[in-house]
């Protein structure tokens, strides 16, 4: 079960939530930490010390090496600094494509499509391309939201295992299509961000802080969630 697209947007939710902040942590017991960014512009770099990127990398990185923009369910990147798409040097606005692998930062060097063709999302193995390299992808048909996945060997700041380019939803299941892979789940979870606030909805129960609801539930900033045998909390970070 999932909200369609138009679902989502269909009236007004109600409850008491709190709300603002442009980026937010989502943990999941016994699965890992998320970056969720809500918007459609981001600019991906390193940490400068003062005015860190909406995503920031640690790694060999200016402070603005790339941005990416949403348009509908289409993803843009632009190179502000060196970047790799698939091997090749970026140096004009491109499309990202579903399955794309980017390289960033200056220890990046072009490669040939052959040999970068080899990488896949869970390995990155091999010294084939230097920089910061992560996959971009848009798992789920009912979202446009979409997903950055580094390679193991770099991180981001804050730390996380994923970051979630979110367009309206967020949605955690036990198959490869959800943006969040969570195999013990008993179905599929849609997190839903409206205006800055937060709102889940499960298959069956929700409990919100020991209180039981049904439907769409309000999510509190930093409040325990059990649903579809997941428990989480979602985290605001300072803007």
């Amino acid at each position: 079960m999932v909200f369609s697209l138009s679902e989502s947007r269909a009236g007004k939710p109600v409850g008491k939530v709190e709300s603002v902040a442009g980026r937010w942590l989502l943990w999941v017991d016994g699965v890992g930490g998320y970056l969720l960014l809500p918007g459609d512009d981001w600019t991906i770099g390193g940490p400068s010390g003062s005015e860190d990127a909406e995503i920031c990398l640690q790694g060999d990185l200016s402070r603005r090496e790339a941005c990416i923009r949403r348009q509908g369910r289409d993803y843009v990147l632009q190179p502000l600094g060196t970047v790799l798409l698939g091997g090749r040097r970026m140096n004009r606005p491109t499309m990202l494509r579903d399955g794309d692998f980017l390289t960033l930062g200056s220890g990046a060097a072009e490669t040939s499509a052959g040999s970068f063709a080899g990488l896949t999302a869970q390995s990155f193995s091999g010294p084939i391309v230097r920089g910061v390299r992560m996959e971009f992808s848009l798992p789920h048909p009912l979202s446009a939201s979409a997903r950055l996945q580094l390679d193991k060997r770099h991180k981001s700041r804050p730390r996380s295992d994923a970051i979630i380019l979110l367009a309206d939803t967020c949605i955690l299941g036990p198959t490869r299509s959800s943006h969040i892979w969570t195999p013990l789940a008993t179905g599929e979870l849609v997190l839903l961000h409206r205006d800055g606030k937060w709102f889940c909805r499960g298959e069956g129960e929700t409990i919100v802080d020991g209180q039981a609801s049904q439907g769409r539930v309000p999510v509190p900033v930093g409040g325990r969630v059990e649903a579809n045998g997941l428990v989480f909390t979602l985290e605001a970070l300072p803007s």
